[in-house]
Parts: C-alpha cells; structure tokens; sequence
C-alpha cells in the first residue's frame, strides 16, 4: 500500500479582536463554516462544549451555510464590515483573503510545540505570516485489484514505486480490453494538485511567479493520466 499525505483544502482562519457580548466580562465568538453536514454538527458542537468548559467567559455562536452560498455569503460579511470571528476557508480561497487583508496574523498565538503537523501549518502561511491554522488533513491511499495485475503479468505495488511505475502498470492493465480501466481517481480540479505534487515535475508557475507553466510537458501528461488510464 502506497501512502501519501495531502492536506484537505480546508482551514480555520482566526480573523480579529472577538466581539464583545452586552454580558459583562462575556465575549462571543462567532463561527462561520460550510461543513454543515449532520454528523459534523454534532462533533463541531461536542468541541465547543468542551472549549467553553475550559473558557467560561466565551460564548461560541455558530452559523452555516451550504457549500455552494458559503463564499457569496462570506463575502458579502467582509464586504459589509460584518465578518465572523472565525470562519472556514479552504485552500483555494486562503490566499486571497490573507492577501487582501482580511485575516488575522496568529503567528503569535502558535507556540513552537503546538500539535500540528509542520508541512500542514506551513500551507497556510503567507509572505511568511501565519494566518489560518489546518483544521484537518488525511492520508492518501491507492488500493489495487491483484486480480488486474495478476492477468495483466505486473508485479504489486510497492512502497518505493515511483509516477513511471504506476502509469506503466495502468498502462498494461488498460490493454486487457475496453471495458477495464487501469486507474481510477476523482477529476475534480484539487485532485489535480495531488497528482501534480506525486508527478513532482509539473508545477503550474515559474520559479519567480511570473509566468503559468501549467502548460509544461509534466502537467499535460499529469492531466493525460487522469483521464486516461
């Protein structure tokens, strides 16, 4: 079993001074998120129980919205001197709201053995400024039919195979006929900074930023695999 790391292209991003509840020496967080689903609402409120266990003089409110309203209705907050405390972001948009000025700078607030793991912390700096804290990441998993591989004559998977490996085998398991196919994974664009980080060669900027190389040979044949095989 091959495994990789990618960090899920979503953050908690602290924001500004918390707003001050008419309670005396009460102050009253709020949180914005898109992740709305049932199950996460539940773990999302056992953690602030805990937290204002631990924080008696903080009143944690929560609002969500759908994936598809969240950034409008962020904006639009932003726009209008009205935004949460703290709010979600996912990678994507991280960059544009650290760049415009949006975000708090929490550098100060992250000790040297704070529990995150470094590369995931490192994302979410910006100009060399922490801004947003990585809320989650996973491990990357390739499972593999030993049934293809047996018929298609290529050995497993290893832990030292490189992208050639793998596209070779995908290549050979492919030819069995038109109705197999040699790999599957998503096709959503952020599965495309997977596949780009595992290609190693493809990189969408030059090295001073100024010119997209997403065109490169590497980034074409990256996107070739994923539709390909």
């Amino acid at each position: 079993m091959v495994r990789r790391f990618v960090l899920l292209v979503t953050v908690i991003a602290l924001l500004a001074l918390f707003s001050v509840a008419a309670a005396q020496d009460t102050t009253t967080i709020r949180f914005f998120t898109f992740s709305a689903a049932p199950d996460h609402l539940e773990d999302l409120d056992t953690i602030i129980q805990a937290f204002q266990a631990e924080n008696p003089d903080i009143t944690v409110e929560v609002s969500t919205a759908p994936f598809a309203d969240y950034f409008t209705l962020l904006q639009a907050d932003v726009v209008s001197g009205d935004t949460p405390d703290v709010f979600e972001l996912n990678y994507e948009n991280f960059v544009t709201y650290a760049a415009n000025g949006t975000l708090l700078d929490i550098g100060g607030m992250v000790s040297g053995d704070a529990p995150f793991y470094p590369r995931a912390l490192e994302a979410f700096q910006y100009d060399g400024t922490q801004y947003a804290l990585p809320e989650t990441f996973s491990t990357v998993l390739m499972f593999y039919n030993a049934d293809l591989f047996d018929q298609a004559g290529v050995a497993y998977p290893s832990t030292d195979w490189t992208w050639t490996d793998a596209t070779e085998a995908a290549a050979a398991i492919r030819a069995l006929g038109d109705d197999v196919w040699g790999l599957y994974s998503p096709t959503q664009f952020w599965e495309f900074y997977k596949k780009a980080g595992q290609n190693g060669d493809c990189q969408f900027f030059n090295a001073d930023m100024t010119e997209s190389t997403i065109n490169s040979a590497a980034c074409v044949s990256t996107l070739e695999m994923m539709v390909n095989f």
